[in-house]
Formats: structure tokens, C-alpha cells, sequence
């Protein structure tokens, strides 16, 4: 268990962090604040883009990578852009992992999840303080699972903890929301309420960790969309 002591103190020192600077926000600009918050706007263009900017860099790096023809930068990536609590970099890949894709599917699912999403929060620092910290939970879920059953100790990337996050916070503070499974809803029409949302990705989640599913990081899932939707509540 002492793996998870620094892993816990940086997800706790990160968070509170960002959320210092969140609230900062909030009290030295309240009339904009406010005003914003009676509109459904995105939270800040600029942080969107360079957010969805890294995760796409990121992931150019990988193909790059796993080219065979920069294994340098195989090993960089590997390090840091991998959550692994047995690695050397345990603790900074907890937050590389987080824009770390390396596949074409995985990435465009999480950025189209993302994109519509990101109207959750009305402030640029709210909504890096809920994509950080979710992340960072969502990797330290990951973790305590590895610890406690090391049979399903690996590694893991990936946006989706951060993403589920958001979405929890979502569901949360819009429970009249409502939800639809992505590029799907483009072929068949459908769409279910914030409520049955999370509690089918509970559901699932929780029956992949339980039953020992491979495919998904599913202890990562579930501690980033709790840690959204405790978040959205005490708001």
C-alpha cells in the first residue's frame, strides 16, 4: 500500500490546487461569472482547443512511436504517457496518461465525448479543475485496484476517467438532462436520461471489475465519474 501514498498525495495536492484557483476565479470575476453562467457557452475556446491539441499531439507521438523508427521517444512515452503504479514515473504519468491516446478510435470517441460536454462549467479554470482532478481520481481508482489485485495490474491511458468525470458532474448538477451513445445516436436516433446514464456506466463498470474484464480500465471509470458526480452534488 505505500505505492499509493505519493500517487494520493499528488491527486489531492493537484485538486485542491486547481480548485483554489477555480473559486480565485469565480470572486475576482463575478459579474462575468454570473453572466455566463445564464448562457450555455462553451467554458474557454482556447482551453478546448489546446486541451483536444495535446491528446491529438500526443497521439501523433504514438503512431510516430510505434513506427519503430523513434524508440527514444518509445521509451519517453512509455514512461509518462502510461499509468502504471509500478513504474518509475507513477505519479506524472498519472496526469500524462490523461491525454494519451493510441489509437484513432479511442481518440476521436473521447474528444467527440468531450466536445459535448464541455459546456458542464462556465469558467476555463472550473472546467480544468474537473478535467484535471477527475483524471487524476480516475488514475488513483486504477491504481488502488492494481495494489489490492496486483492479477490485474497494467497499464492504462486514455482521456475516459477525465471524460466521465464531466460527465458525472453532468449528471449531477442537470439531472433533467439528456444522453445519447456516441456516433450511434447518428444512425439510430435515441436518447435516455442523466440518472439511467450513470447508472448504466456504474452498472457496466462495475460488472467489468467485478467479472475481471481486460478491454476496459474499469476501476479508472468509475473513480472518475463518481468523483464527478459527488463534485456536482456539494455544488
Amino acid at each position: 500500500m505505500t505505492l499509493l501514498i505519493t500517487p494520493t498525495i499528488f491527486t489531492i495536492s493537484v485538486g485542491a490546487g486547481t480548485y483554489y484557483l477555480a473559486e480565485e476565479y469565480k470572486k475576482r470575476n463575478t459579474f462575468a461569472y454570473f453572466r455566463k453562467s445564464t448562457h450555455a457557452t462553451f467554458p474557454d475556446v482556447n482551453l478546448l482547443t489546446g486541451i483536444v491539441a495535446i491528446n491529438a499531439s500526443i497521439f501523433l507521438l504514438w503512431q510516430l512511436a510505434n513506427s519503430g523508427s523513434a524508440p527514444r521517444l518509445a521509451t519517453v512515452l512509455q514512461r509518462y504517457m502510461l499509468s502504471d503504479v509500478y513504474g518509475k514515473s507513477k505519479v506524472f504519468s498519472m496526469l500524462g496518461s490523461t491525454y494519451s491516446h493510441m489509437s484513432v478510435l479511442h481518440i476521436a470517441a473521447n474528444m467527440y465525448v468531450l466536445l459535448s460536454v464541455a459546456r458542464v462549467t462556465s469558467d476555463p479554470y472550473s472546467f480544468l479543475h474537473l478535467y484535471t482532478t477527475g483524471g487524476l481520481v480516475a488514475s488513483l481508482a486504477g491504481y488502488f485496484r492494481a495494489v489490492l489485485q496486483p492479477q490485474y495490474a497494467g497499464k492504462s491511458l486514455g482521456a475516459s476517467g477525465a471524460i466521465l468525470g464531466l460527465i458525472g458532474y453532468t449528471i449531477a448538477k442537470f439531472p433533467e438532462a439528456r444522453f445519447s451513445v456516441a456516433f450511434v445516436d447518428q444512425i439510430i436516433p435515441h436518447s435516455f436520461s442523466a440518472t439511467t446514464a450513470f447508472w448504466c456506466v456504474v452498472g457496466f463498470d462495475t460488472c467489468g471489475l467485478l467479472a475481471g474484464w481486460r478491454v476496459f480500465d474499469h476501476a479508472c471509470h468509475l473513480g472518475g465519474i463518481i468523483y464527478g458526480y459527488l463534485t456536482g452534488s456539494n455544488k
